[in-house]
């Protein structure tokens, strides 16, 4: 059946997404994710589209890549984005033990492609984001940009957890993360390899600008 499109999200998927009745989304690479979200085997390849879904409290990713947008994936308040499932091997839900990223392993990765930036989590003083929404469990790989390629906060100040950001490289500032008017947190974070790179000498924080 149709779906009513409001216009303020378009989904380049077929299935109008939705969580299951606890309030996740599940998320698989392009080539298995078809699905409206709602199990590991109706899932949907769709990240941004899971986040932005109206009923999501949290977003299960498995392993793979998911290449970002060319606006950036952006976090949302009382979302937690949980990633290195391998429901394949039996690992599906919290209170299973999930492989996190290392510099030896990638896990669920998201990844810019070389040419934009990773995450972009630009907000204002007056609604800001804040520790309710997390991420746990990614590589933040091959972002490209001016400012915080990997992840830029402004007015953001997330909960990051078991990530590795690396081989990140911005034109200015903060190769890995630059964050302006934001305090995330970060917990078990691997932020390795990214450069900062300017000609005229004046590039800050290879790894984290703040």
């Amino acid at each position: 059946g149709g779906y009513i499109d409001l216009g303020a999200y378009e989904s380049s998927y077929n299935s109008p997404l939705s969580a299951d009745n606890n309030g996740i989304i599940y998320v698989k690479t392009a080539v298995f994710g078809n699905g409206s979200g709602k199990s590991w085997d109706n899932a949907t390849a769709d990240l941004q589209g899971a986040i932005n879904a109206t009923d999501v409290q949290k977003v299960f990713v498995a392993n793979g890549n998911y290449n970002a947008p060319v606006t950036s994936f952006v976090m949302k308040n009382n979302v937690a984005i949980y990633g290195s499932f391998d429901p394949d091997n039996n690992i599906k839900t919290l209170s299973d033990t999930r492989v996190y990223p290392s510099l030896a392993v990638n896990g669920s990765v998201l990844n810019g492609q070389n040419t934009h930036r990773v995450i972009h989590n630009n907000f204002t003083e007056i609604l800001p984001l804040n520790t309710t929404a997390i991420l746990d469990g990614f590589t933040i790989t091959n972002g490209n940009s001016t400012f915080g390629s990997g992840m830029y906060n402004i007015y953001a100040s997330p909960t990051l957890r078991n990530l590795v950001i690396k081989n990140n490289t911005a034109t200015a500032s903060g190769g890995g993360i630059a964050t302006e008017y934001a305090s995330p947190t970060l917990t078990n974070v691997i932020i390795s390899g990214n450069n900062a790179t300017n000609p005229s000498g004046s590039a800050r924080g290879g790894g984290m600008y703040n």
